[in-house]
């Protein structure tokens, strides 16, 4: 399944939503997300970083991206990853997933509303992009250092040792700073936003699965009464 057709299906949010063509695999390796919400882009970017006066300016360009691929090839991303995303989030979601839908679209699901999250924070401050891009500064740079020095730690034993696979410290390191950053307070409010909409955006996907199943079944009988009579 196309992952814009699913987010397509269920989103009623008012959010600029940009589907991206042409991301490579090496993009997430190196510490984009498939998913990610950015408070100015293109030209209104630079114009926000020549501005003299920054606590001011009020951005029109802010989106959410998403990278336009299949729901399955964004599961086997998100598998790839070190750092144990996709662990820590199926964690959370597999009980709202559970004989409700397939953990891969509770994991789309999750991650876009998630992003919703962090649009709601800035549309919070009046699109002020200093306030947000201040809030929890610190905590973000210190947390992104960490995993960056780490996942280079990691590339270069690996390398010196001809083995690709995590030693147990490197695992839990990294285990342990992805949870330090979902715990940082903006990161942790969007995924408190994500899980209070994630069963009634869930119960949408079933509908929508159910009126097209409807619709198929209507579509056969149709073709089955021309059949016989044509």
């Amino acid at each position: 399944m196309e992952t814009k057709d699913l987010i397509r299906s269920i989103n009623n949010f008012e959010a600029n939503i940009v589907f991206d063509k042409n991301r490579s695999n090496r993009e997430f390796a190196n510490g984009q997300s498939p998913f990610f919400f950015t408070p100015v882009e293109k030209g209104e970017r630079k114009r926000y970083e020549k501005s003299e006066n920054k606590n001011e300016f009020t951005s029109t360009t802010a989106a959410i991206h998403i990278m336009d691929s299949s729901v399955e090839e964004l599961e086997e991303l998100f598998k790839l990853d070190d750092s144990g995303i996709y662990e820590y989030t199926c964690k959370i979601i597999r009980p709202y997933c559970k004989g409700v839908v397939d953990i891969k679209i509770g994991l789309v699901l999750f991650q876009f509303l998630h992003e919703i999250g962090h649009w709601n924070q800035f549309m919070s401050l009046n699109k002020n992009v200093a306030a947000y891009t201040a809030w929890n500064y610190e905590q973000e740079k210190n947390n992104y250092e960490k995993m960056r020095a780490l996942k280079d730690s990691v590339l270069q034993r690996q390398a010196r040792e001809k083995d690709k696979h995590l030693s147990t410290e490197e695992r839990m390191l990294f285990r342990q700073y992805t949870e330090e950053y979902r715990n940082i307070p903006k990161e942790k409010e969007a995924d408190e936003f994500a899980l209070s909409h994630l069963k009634e955006t869930m119960e949408k996907y079933r509908e929508v699965c159910r009126n097209k199943n409807s619709n198929r079944t209507i579509k056969r009988r149709i073709l089955a009464i021309g059949r016989k009579f044509g």
